[in-house]
């Protein structure tokens, strides 16, 4: 693929593509800086991650029984990968912000802050009073772990910008290879 020749996640991308966690564009792109959906982000942790059910299913509102990611977006929220809004929405064609991205993989990983949420943020991320009160913890936690991916700028975290396909490669690629060590003897 052109397109990631160069770019700062083509590392990442081309292991997931390997991995067939994540894949191209018929037309032979990647498209990097494609903001992701929702529901893309639901089929791609379903990918990338085995999962044990945590809650019962939930029947949202906005998500027709015949939509292309239905059973994704169902088996992420009863894995408790990703949760919806209120009313019973998921709005799954909404571009996911770079926040809920990381809240899902802490969430999903089961990770929580180590040392003092506001300490972490503050001491590591120029933008943490951006950060919304609700994804703190989780977002302390993803910074503790080495999950969040910040480029070009390592120290703003932009929260509540659309995260890019090239981003969502790297979080994923991250939390991936955090696993494999976790699952290594030492």
């Amino acid at each position: 693929m052109d397109d990631i020749q160069g770019h700062w996640a083509k590392n990442c991308i081309e292991i997931l593509i390997q991995q067939g966690v994540i894949a191209g564009y018929p037309d032979g792109t990647f498209r990097p800086e494609n903001p992701v959906t929702r529901a893309e982000f639901a089929t791609l942790l379903t990918l990338a991650f085995p999962a044990v059910e945590r809650r019962p299913p939930i029947r949202f509102v906005d998500v027709a029984p015949d939509y292309w990611a239905v059973e994704k977006i169902q088996r992420c929220y009863v894995t408790g990968w990703l949760t919806g809004y209120p009313g019973d929405r998921f709005r799954p064609n909404l571009p996911i912000p770079r926040v809920q991205a990381v809240i899902a993989l802490t969430a999903g990983l089961g990770h929580a802050p180590e040392r003092s949420t506001e300490a972490t943020l503050a001491q590591v991320l120029s933008d943490s009073a951006d950060i919304p009160a609700y994804a703190r913890d989780k977002v302390a936690a993803a910074v503790e772990q080495q999950l969040v991916v910040n480029y070009p700028d390592v120290k703003r975290f932009r929260p509540n910008k659309p995260a890019t396909r090239g981003e969502i490669a790297v979080l994923l690629c991250q939390a991936l290879a955090r696993l494999a060590d976790q699952a290594s003897p030492i």
